[in-house]
C-alpha cells in the first residue's frame, strides 16, 4: 500500500507542475554586463543610447557606470571604497541625482561624466547609524523625496522643495523603502512591516492598518487604489486610500517554497510588474487584480525594475547583469 501511495503522491505532483508550468508566461530577453561582479541596484537609460547604472555592496563599495551605445559598453563615471549606490535619477540629459550609504548624496551637472557629495548645511544625528538612502522619488525636477533605512530600523524620508537647497527630513522606528505619490498632497510610504499615508504633502504621515511583511514596493494610480508587494511574497491591494487592505497574493507560509519580491512598477493603470528573487517575475494586466509568472530564464536576484515602454522593462540584477525583458 505504501509503494502505492507513494506512486500516486508523486503523479499529484507531476499534473501540479506541469499545471504551473502550463500557467509561465513566456518571455524573451537580451543581457547587457557591466563586465564587474557588483549588485546593479538601479539602471536607466536617457534615451536609447545613453544609460546609467549604478551598485555595490554596503559599506564596502559603490560605482556609477555609463553608456552610450544602447548598453554594449560601460565606463566607470563614479566609484567609492566607502558607499554603495542604491538609486539615481536624472531631471534632464546633464543634471541628475544618485544616493546610497550613510545619507550619500550625489549629483551631476555635465551629463553623468563626474559626480560630486552633496554635503547637507548640519548633518543629523541619525548620520551615526549609518542610514542610507535607498530610493528617490520625484513630482518634478524640483520637488523630490528621497526614502531610506538601516537594518530594517532607522527608516528615513527626506524631503525638498527647491532642488536641495533645503530639506525636510522625517524619523521612522521602520526602515523606509517604497513610496508613490499619485498627486503632490497625497501619498504612501512603505517599508518593513508598516505602510504609511500622508494627505499633507509628506508634513505628517499616519499608519495605515496592514502589516507583517516588508513592504518593499508600493503604487497608487491615484489616492484610492494601490497596490503593495512584500519581501516576505505577498501582494496586497487597496480601493480606500489605504484604509485596509486585501491580500492577492499570500505572503510565505512556513514549509512551503519560498518567495520575496523586491519591486514593483507600473507602465500604467493596468499593466505592471513585480520582481525578486531566484528569476522571479510577475506581472498584472488588471491593475494587480490578479498576477500572471513569467518563465524563469534565470535563477539570479532581481533588484529593480525600470520601464523603457509598453512591455518592455529593464531588471537590474546581481554579478553585473542588467536584463531587457520583452513581454
Amino acid at each position: 500500500m505504501l509503494q502505492k501511495f507513494n506512486f500516486a503522491f508523486i503523479g499529484i505532483i507531476m499534473i501540479c507542475h506541469g499545471a504551473c508550468k502550463k500557467d509561465e508566461t513566456s518571455v524573451r530577453f537580451e543581457v547587457l554586463t557591466i563586465n564587474e561582479n557588483i549588485n546593479i541596484h538601479k539602471t536607466i537609460f536617457l534615451n536609447d543610447s545613453i544609460g546609467f547604472a549604478c551598485g555595490g555592496t554596503m559599506h564596502q563599495y559603490g560605482a556609477i557606470f555609463k553608456t552610450k551605445d544602447k548598453g554594449n559598453n560601460w565606463k566607470k563615471v563614479y566609484s567609492s571604497n566607502l558607499w554603495s549606490v542604491f538609486d539615481l535619477h536624472f531631471i534632464n540629459d546633464s543634471v541628475g541625482y544618485a544616493c546610497g550609504d550613510t545619507l550619500l548624496l550625489l549629483t551631476t551637472k555635465d551629463k553623468g561624466e563626474s559626480w560630486q557629495r552633496y554635503w547637507f548645511n548640519q548633518m543629523p544625528f541619525h548620520i551615526v547609524q549609518r542610514t542610507a538612502f535607498k530610493r528617490f522619488y520625484f513630482l518634478n525636477e524640483k520637488e523630490f523625496y528621497i526614502t531610506g533605512g538601516q537594518n530594517f530600523d532607522a527608516g528615513i524620508v527626506y524631503k525638498t522643495t527647491n532642488a536641495g537647497n533645503s530639506w525636510k527630513f522625517d524619523i521612522f522606528k521602520n526602515e523606509i523603502k517604497g513610496i508613490t505619490y499619485p498627486n503632490a498632497d497625497n501619498g504612501f510610504i512603505s517599508g518593513y512591516g508598516v505602510i504609511y499615508k500622508s494627505t499633507d504633502a509628506g508634513l505628517t504621515y499616519q499608519l495605515c492598518s496592514i502589516k507583517n511583511d516588508f513592504f518593499t514596493s508600493i503604487h497608487f494610480k491615484d489616492e484610492n487604489n494601490g497596490i503593495a508587494v512584500g519581501y516576505n511574497g505577498g501582494i496586497y491591494k487597496s480601493n480606500n486610500a489605504g484604509s485596509s487592505w486585501s491580500i492577492i497574493i499570500k505572503p510565505n507560509k512556513a514549509f512551503e517554497k519560498r518567495i520575496h519580491f523586491n519591486d514593483l512598477q507600473f507602465e500604467d493603470n493596468n499593466r505592471g510588474y513585480a520582481v525578486g528573487t531566484n528569476g522571479l517575475i510577475m506581472f498584472t494586466d488588471d491593475g494587480g487584480d490578479s498576477w500572471k509568472v513569467a518563465k524563469k530564464f534565470c535563477e539570479e536576484q532581481f533588484i529593480s525594475i525600470t520601464i523603457i515602454k509598453n512591455n518592455e522593462i529593464l531588471i537590474s540584477s546581481e554579478n553585473g547583469k542588467i536584463y531587457k525583458v520583452f513581454f
